[in-house]
C-alpha cells in the first residue's frame, strides 16, 4: 500500500488557458473483467478543457480534481490527431547511451506540435532505449532479432505497429559476415555489433577485438577495453564476443574497404492483411510493447505489478484512422516515483471507450509526459502534469509536427 506522498498540484487552470468548457456526451463502459479493479466512471463526466491545436487536432482533458486519497485522482489527457493531418516522427536526445526530457528534444523541433514519451529504456546507465530507434529515416540503433516496433511513414502521415528486426551484412575483400547490431546495450550472437559517433561517450560492450573503420577503411585495431571508447564523426567500431564472428573480424586488415548494409525487415501486425504487408521504407522508427487494445478487444491482464495504479501512457488508432495519443496521470509521488492514474487494464478499458480499435502502450510511470503546442514554433504546454513539475529523462519521444 503506498502512502500518501507529498501532494503536487497540476498547473493548466481552465480560465488561465482561456477556452470555454464544454460538456461530453456519456461514454458507455464495458463491462470489467473479473478480479481487475473497476474503471473510473472519469469519461461519463463533462470535459474541463477543451483544445484546438494546428492540423485540425484537438485536446480534451477530464480530471477529478483533489479527492481526499491522492491515489484515487485521475487526469486523463487526451489528443486526437485526424487522418493525414500531422506527420509522425520520432525525436531523441543528442546520442544513444544519454535521456533527454521531452521538453528539451521538443525545445529543438518547433514544428512539433504534439509530443509524447517514448519507448522503456534503462536509466541507470544513462537511458539506453531497450529497443531500435530510426530519425529521420537514418538509423540510430537496431538488432537483427525480431521486436515489436511504431513505425512512421512521413510521405503518407501514418505510423503503423510491426514486428520488425534489422538485417544487413559487413562485406570486404575478405567476404561477407552478417550484421548483428547497431549501438546495441549487448554484444550481438548474431553478427557483427556496430557502434558509432551516435552511442555517445559512455563505454559500450566490447569483444577480444575491436575493429576501427574510418570512411569506410579499416584504420587499425584495438584490443580489450581499449575498443569501448566512442567512435568520431565518419567512423565506426566493429566488435563481437569470441566465437566465429570474431573469427571472420580478425581477418580484415588496415587498408581493407568496408560496407556496411542494413535495412529494416518485418511486416505490419494491423493493416487488414496481416502478416504480409512488409514494413518498407519507414522515416521513424520506435521499439515498444504489446497491445492492450486490439482490434476493439482488451488484452491488458489483472497481475499484481498491472493493478498498480501509475501514470500511463499510450498511441491508438481509431476506426476511422485518426490517431489517439492519451496519458492517464495522478498527483501522488512517493520518494520521487509517481503514483496514481490507472492500472494497466484500466488504461486499456478507458483507451476503448475513448474508440481505440488498437492500442499500443507506451512507457509510463514518472516517464509520463505530454507536451503540446497551440501554435507551431510557440511555447510548449503539458497536459499530464504541470509544466514546472519534475520532468524524467527519457530515451525517446513520439511526435507530430504540423
Amino acid at each position: 500500500m503506498v502512502a500518501s506522498g507529498r501532494r503536487t498540484t497540476a498547473v493548466m487552470a481552465v480560465s488561465a488557458l482561456g477556452v470555454s468548457l464544454l460538456v461530453a456526451g456519456t461514454v458507455a463502459a464495458p463491462a470489467e473483467a473479473v478480479g481487475c479493479q473497476a474503471t473510473p466512471t472519469l469519461l461519463s463526466r463533462a470535459a474541463i478543457s477543451n483544445l484546438a491545436l494546428p492540423g485540425g487536432a484537438t485536446v480534451r482533458i477530464w480530471d477529478t480534481g483533489n479527492l481526499a486519497n491522492d491515489l484515487n485522482e485521475v487526469r486523463l489527457s487526451v489528443v486526437r490527431i485526424p487522418a493525414g493531418s500531422l506527420t509522425p516522427a520520432v525525436i531523441t536526445s543528442p546520442t544513444v547511451a544519454r535521456a533527454a526530457t521531452p521538453l528539451s528534444m521538443a525545445q529543438r523541433d518547433g514544428r512539433a506540435v504534439v509530443i509524447i514519451n517514448g519507448q522503456h529504456f534503462n536509466p541507470t546507465v544513462g537511458g539506453i532505449p531497450e529497443k531500435s530507434e530510426i530519425v529521420g529515416g537514418v538509423l540510430r540503433k537496431g538488432n537483427a532479432a525480431a521486436e515489436m516496433d511504431l513505425v512512421a511513414y512521413g510521405a503518407s502521415k501514418t505510423l503503423a505497429w510491426t514486428q520488425s528486426s534489422t538485417k544487413g551484412y559487413v562485406s570486404s575483400v575478405r567476404g561477407r559476415i552478417a550484421f548483428g547490431a547497431l549501438n546495441w546495450q549487448a554484444l550481438s550472437t548474431a553478427g557483427v555489433s556496430v557502434y558509432d559517433s551516435a552511442w555517445g561517450t559512455r563505454a559500450h560492450p566490447y569483444g577480444p577485438r575491436t575493429v576501427v573503420v574510418t570512411n569506410g577503411t579499416v584504420r587499425g585495431f584495438l584490443a580489450g577495453s581499449r575498443g569501448a571508447g566512442r567512435p568520431g564523426v565518419g567512423q565506426q567500431f566493429l566488435t563481437a564476443p569470441v566465437g566465429s564472428i570474431s573469427t571472420a573480424l580478425a581477418k580484415l586488415r588496415i587498408g581493407d574497404a568496408v560496407a556496411i548494409r542494413t535495412a529494416p525487415s518485418g511486416y505490419q501486425l494491423d493493416d487488414g492483411i496481416f502478416p504480409h504487408h512488409p514494413i518498407g521504407r519507414p522515416t521513424a522508427l520506435l521499439g515498444v510493447g504489446g497491445a492492450i487494445v486490439r482490434d476493439g478487444l482488451i488484452k491488458a491482464t489483472c497481475g499484481a505489478r498491472d493493478e498498480q495504479l501509475r501514470p500511463r501512457s499510450a498511441f491508438a488508432w481509431l476506426a476511422n484512422g485518426d490517431m489517439i495519443v492519451v496519458t492517464a496521470s495522478g498527483r501522488a509521488t512517493v520518494n520521487g516515483t509517481r503514483f496514481g492514474g490507472a492500472t494497466v487494464h484500466q488504461f486499456a478499458m478507458l483507451l476503448r471507450q475513448l474508440g481505440a480499435r488498437t492500442a499500443i502502450n507506451l512507457d509510463g510511470g514518472t516517464s509520463t509526459t505530454l507536451l503540446v503546442r497551440r501554435t507551431v514554433g510557440g511555447p510548449l504546454l503539458r497536459l499530464d502534469r504541470g509544466l514546472t513539475e519534475y520532468m524524467r529523462p527519457v530515451a525517446d519521444s513520439l511526435v507530430f509536427r504540423a
